[in-house]
């Protein structure tokens, strides 16, 4: 099994699932979105302390340099559909801007497979368009619904849009092509 790495935000994903860098399951890719939380810059500690004690009697003046360094702190979360919430320490400027590159790639990555409806997370129905009477569409998932959609009987559904009950006037492949109407 190939897996994509983002190993700056600590997952990796094997295009419907994501996983820790150790390969425990975190959740699906569909559904799932990535931040980054706000950057804090924090004084380096360790450079005035060398500054003074060790480099000083040495560098003099340069020793000083070390003490206005600052370094950026923040976080990395992934957020999964069912709640669950992964994170990840950032330390670094470099490594802070690698997350910001893996981000974006990874919610492009969880996007694409929203769209693409390859990767449907686990016990989800597949979803049947239902064309109305009002001319609008909509999606079933519910599997009641779906037997009752095939029985020989006038069917009505709410149409959330219009917020009433409306004749269904096609259903499946059938309710996604134009209607006379829409030509």
């Amino acid at each position: 099994m190939k897996y994509r790495h983002f190993s700056t935000l600590g997952i990796k994903t094997d295009g419907s699932q994501v996983y820790t860098s150790m390969g425990r399951l975190l959740g699906p890719l569909v559904g799932a979105r990535a931040e980054l939380g706000e950057a804090t810059r924090h004084r380096r500690v360790a450079g005035s302390l060398a500054a003074t004690a060790v480099t000083a009697p040495i560098l003099g003046p340069l020793a000083l340099l070390g003490m206005g360094s600052k370094k950026s702190k923040s976080i990395a979360f992934v957020v999964f559909a069912n709640g669950a919430v992964h994170q990840k320490n950032l330390d670094g400027n470099m490594v802070i801007r690698a997350a910001q590159r893996e981000v974006v790639t990874f919610n492009a990555a969880a996007e694409s497979g929203a769209s693409s409806g390859r990767a449907m997370p686990a016990g989800d129905q597949p979803e049947t368009p239902v064309r109305l009477g009002c001319g609008h569409v909509a999606f079933i998932t519910d599997p009641q619904t779906l037997a009752w959609l095939s029985a020989d009987v006038e069917k009505a559904y709410y149409c959330r849009t219009c917020e009433a009950d409306q004749a269904i006037t096609a259903t499946g492949t059938d309710a996604m092509r134009p209607s006379r109407e829409d030509k």
